[in-house]
């Protein structure tokens, strides 16, 4: 199967055009790309035959808009590293310079805040991951600290969880499953050979 994508601009870019469509395979130790002129405009084409590229599509219309250039800060993210959607139909999002999980409704008005920065209790060393809910629990998980929080929606800390870092080390990703466990990701560490990053392991 051959793929091909396209970019199209100008001095001020107007229109880019993607089509991504790959196949199993390879890639080449280089793109090859031809260029053309179309009414002025410099086409540039990259084969991408037999390399494997996702494709991307361009969404016109959403649902909801949570968010400002300038206003209120609680309006206003930095980068958002993790969002979901609670079972009451809340939408609960993840301030990366915060640290701290912001909940809306269904309409994106803003609610309430749950955790802040720092190390104590209630608190996020890192950007919060939300991992799982239960009824009216929020479950967060802070890679930095390797600690699970849970909080009630309305923004009480109810626990808190340390992992202990062993063998496999820190867990990079995990999520709350359904019967209250949790499936973990973390880096393996090849000890024998050279102590670098090996690979990843669920457990």
């Amino acid at each position: 199967m051959r793929g091909v994508v396209r970019w199209v601009g100008r001095a001020t870019v107007t229109a880019v055009i993607a089509v991504a469509v790959g196949c199993a395979g390879d890639a080449p130790d280089a793109f090859v790309a031809t260029v053309t002129d179309s009414a002025g405009v410099r086409i540039v084409t990259h084969d991408l035959t037999g390399v494997t590229v996702p494709t991307y599509r361009t969404v016109s219309e959403h649902d909801l808009e949570i968010g400002v250039q300038e206003g209120a800060p609680e309006y206003s993210f930095s980068r958002i590293p993790d969002l979901a959607i609670a079972p009451d139909g809340s939408i609960v999002v993840s301030d990366a310079l915060a640290r701290e999980l912001r909940v809306f409704d269904a309409n994106g008005a803003f609610l309430r805040a749950i955790g802040q920065a720092g190390d104590g209790h209630g608190e996020f060393a890192n950007a919060p991951v939300l991992v799982g809910f239960a009824g009216d629990t929020v479950f967060a998980f802070d890679v930095r600290s390797s600690r699970i929080s849970s909080f009630t929606m309305r923004g009480d800390l109810i626990s808190m969880m340390t992992l202990r870092a062993g063998d496999p080390g820190r867990p990079v990703f995990m999520i709350r499953q359904d019967d209250g466990t949790y499936l973990t990701q973390a880096p393996w560490l090849n000890r024998v050979l050279d102590s670098s990053f090996h690979d990843a392991r669920l457990e």
